[in-house]
């Protein structure tokens, strides 16, 4: 199957970069994430984790974003196949300078795992063989997604990835001139966003699609369950994991 071209290894990873910064200040400025806050804070005081580890973290900000927007959260640590070497840590988040290929990972105790806009870089199969390993080993997960398939996700992409992506350049952190010069006078910044935009679109699932892939998936002592949410800025689903919580009757 056709992949967007951050992930190949060929693919700069200063144009990566610029991808990843751009998406993460979007979601950040648009709180799109803001919904998932409560979902995570019950899956993490449920299962007690020792840290979050989120994985395909790209900039890290949609991670970074949900950490300070809980009440209490574990340290999080943050992980990619091609890592941000400028990234800065803190006491709260640190960010594996190791590439962590995530069809590879073995699922730790006390970890909950995180991930944001990336399940559709992997197959149908890879996909339920990711979420399998969390629920065999009963770790607690999140992981969302924005897109989703449709005329109008498309739409909304090409826009995003063109005429905004010109207008909010100049407010991206960290400020760079380089990036002013890939978008506006050699513009392979946003050629190659556009180009991977349309290949999100097109590799993304439905509700349905995601529901139906993980519906075995359940034990009786372990949920996984399909979710999303809709508001003006657009659609979430989201793929949850934890703990049945028992009830008193």
């Amino acid at each position: 199957m056709i992949k967007e071209l951050e992930d190949y290894k060929w693919f700069p990873a200063l144009l990566r970069r610029y991808q990843a910064d751009y998406i993460g200040s979007l979601v950040s400025w648009l709180d799109i994430y803001r919904p998932l806050v409560p979902v995570l804070q019950e899956l993490t005081d449920t299962g007690k984790p020792e840290l979050i580890q989120d994985i395909c973290s790209g900039s890290g900000m949609p991670a970074i974003y949900m950490q300070r927007s809980m009440k209490k959260s574990s340290q999080t640590i943050l992980s990619d196949k091609y890592p941000d070497a400028g990234f800065l840590s803190s006491n709260e988040t640190e960010y594996l300078q190791t590439s962590v290929d995530v069809l590879l990972l073995s699922p730790q105790p006390g970890i909950c795992y995180t991930m944001y806009n990336s399940l559709h870089h992997f197959s149908a199969n890879d996909q339920k063989m990711l979420i399998g390993k969390m629920a065999l080993n009963k770790n607690c997960f999140l992981f969302a997604e924005i897109l989703h398939p449709g005329i109008f996700t498309m739409i909304k992409i090409v826009l995003t990835t063109t005429l905004l992506q010109l207008f909010t350049a100049p407010f991206i952190k960290p400020f760079s001139l380089l990036r002013l010069l890939f978008t506006y006078i050699i513009p392979f910044n946003v050629l190659t966003s556009l180009y991977d935009g349309i290949i999100s679109v097109i590799r993304s699932g439905s509700i349905n699609h995601y529901r139906n892939l993980f519906a075995v998936l359940s034990t009786n002592d372990f949920e996984v369950s399909v979710c999303h949410y809709s508001n003006w800025k657009g659609k979430v689903i989201y793929i949850k994991g934890g703990p049945v919580r028992c009830s008193n009757n």
